[in-house]
């Protein structure tokens, strides 16, 4: 479904989805102009933000969630943050290797097959900030 509608539309389905099927009230916006992008970096963006919201539902007890989507010159930027809990980011991917928990390592995954990069700063009692970026220009792994 991704391919055939704009990154931001899909994105505030997503966001409508989770605030729906799990009364939240997570915001979204939409900074600059929407540009092509590849459906590979779609279907990562879509991908990466769904993990980030399921991942606020199930252990951060968030009272406040956002998303927004930033289109730059040659970049796109995906920022999920919350107010919740917080946690240990380095800890937190050990404990998920070691019990074999794809989410986080899908997200890194992703990221790094586009060439792009995703950064998770966590402060516990502070919340968490999960930021992707990737190149809106010449993605040689894109697969239409």
């Amino acid at each position: 479904m991704v391919e055939e509608i704009e990154l931001g539309e899909a994105c505030k389905r997503c966001v409508e989805h989770f605030n729906k099927n799990y009364q939240t009230s997570i915001m979204f916006n939409v900074i600059g102009t929407e540009q092509l992008i590849s459906n590979d970096v779609k279907k990562a963006i879509c991908y990466i933000m769904r993990e980030a919201l399921y991942n606020v539902i199930k252990h951060a007890k968030a009272s406040s969630t956002s998303v927004s989507l930033h289109y730059e010159d040659d970049a796109v930027k995906l920022i999920i943050c919350d107010d919740g809990k917080g946690f240990d980011v380095r800890e937190t991917f050990t404990k998920a290797e070691e019990e074999g928990s794809l989410g986080l390592f899908g997200m890194k995954d992703k990221a790094e097959n586009l060439g792009g990069s995703l950064k998770i700063v966590s402060d516990v009692k502070k919340g968490t900030r999960v930021e992707f970026v990737a190149s809106t220009k010449g993605n040689p792994n894109e697969t239409s």
